[in-house]
C-alpha cells in the first residue's frame, strides 16, 4: 500500500479557511485581556507544552500586562 504524503503547498491549496486572521487576532487580544485581568496580581510560570502552540503562545504572551516567567 503506497502512502501519499502531501507537500505543504498542496495541503494549503486543498484547505478551507475557517477564521480570518483578523478574527484570530481579535480572539487572542480578548483572551489576553481576560488573562491579564485574572492574573494581574500573580507572577505565573507559563509553559507551552505543544510545539504547534509556540506561535499562539508568542502572540498571546506579548499582550499580557504583568510579570511572568516562560519555561
Amino acid at each position: 500500500m503506497e502512502s501519499k504524503t502531501l507537500q505543504p503547498l498542496q495541503l494549503l491549496e486543498q484547505s478551507d479557511l475557517i477564521h480570518s486572521s483578523e478574527t484570530v487576532e481579535t480572539a487572542i487580544t480578548r483572551l489576553a485581556e481576560q488573562i491579564t485581568h485574572d492574573l494581574a496580581d500573580a507572577s505565573p510560570v507559563v509553559i507551552c507544552v505543544m510545539g504547534g502552540g509556540v506561535v499562539f503562545a508568542g502572540q498571546l504572551l506579548t499582550q499580557l500586562k504583568f510579570p511572568l516567567e516562560l519555561d
